[in-house]
């Protein structure tokens, strides 16, 4: 995406060394070795995080809040998936998966491409 591309998606922001050093940081974004371009990590932090900055909410607090909420995801993430391996165990067993309590002779396998997918 060209730069000037990507700073029409903030026209408020002034997009200052430090600002595109943190964005880097994050791994919001990249500068592309073609010249003038930028590679985009996250589009949908594109959308989301201008629309707060419309607001007048300041580059600087919506980054922050950004990095809180993606390692409060990383973390929440991380426990449920500690509970899938501490529950089913490897890969190779998923489908033999069962809930807490039945046995292995009465209670059906569930595949994991059954379960609910609420993103979907």
């Amino acid at each position: 995406m060209p730069l000037s591309e990507l700073a029409g998606f903030l026209p408020q922001v002034g997009f200052t060394p430090d600002m595109v050093l943190r964005v880097m940081e994050l791994g919001l974004a990249e500068l592309s070795e073609e010249a003038g371009q930028a590679t985009v990590r996250s589009p949908s932090f594109l959308s989301v995080g201008s629309e707060p900055a419309a607001l007048g909410v300041p580059p600087e607090v919506i980054l922050d809040e950004y990095e809180v909420l993606s390692d409060e995801a990383t973390r929440i993430a991380g426990r449920f998936t500690d509970v899938f391996r501490s529950t089913c165990g490897s890969r190779s067993s998923r489908a033999g998966c069962r809930p807490s309590g039945s046995s292995s002779s009465s209670a059906p396998s569930r595949s994991w491409a059954h379960w609910p997918r609420p993103w979907s």
